[in-house]
């Protein structure tokens, strides 16, 4: 099935946080304020194989429930290109885990019908995309 997610690149200063460092949740919290939601997990692997023009040193963390890795850590997911390739890495998920104001996180625009993950052999979402840079958003 596919299912097309609209997308907003914030950082937390964008989204309003004052403090040089803040709680995950916190920036969570503020974006939901404005009428953001979380990312179903798999925008994450689909946005890294899309965003192939990825500039040299941007770092997006993907604004979604944390997934557990095999020791049972929360984990958010971030692409970047560091200048040796495209990655996708995993981070520190924990709901208190600290963001810099600067950090940018990718949020998904409301729809109506809410965004939930479809589970089954045959799905693999689809996000809308009209070039191949990273969605750029604002409020």
């Amino acid at each position: 099935m596919k299912t097309d997610v609209e997308l907003a690149v914030l950082s937390a200063a964008e989204l309003g946080v004052e403090s040089d460092e803040s709680s995950l949740s916190d920036v969570y919290e503020r974006a939901r304020q404005v009428g953001l939601e979380l990312c179903p997990a798999e925008v994450g692997p689909q946005l890294r194989l899309d965003y192939r023009n990825q500039p040299r040193g941007e770092a997006l963390d993907i604004a979604m429930e944390p997934v557990a890795t095999y020791s049972g850590d929360p984990t958010i997911l971030t692409l970047v290109n560091w200048g040796t390739g495209l990655l996708l890495i995993g981070r520190d998920g924990r709901s208190e885990s600290r963001v810099n104001r600067i950090s940018r996180f990718v949020f998904a625009l409301p729809t109506n019908g809410g965004l939930e993950a479809v589970r089954g052999p045959q799905t693999v979402p689809t996000f809308s995309e009209q070039t191949n840079q990273a969605p750029k958003g604002g409020l």
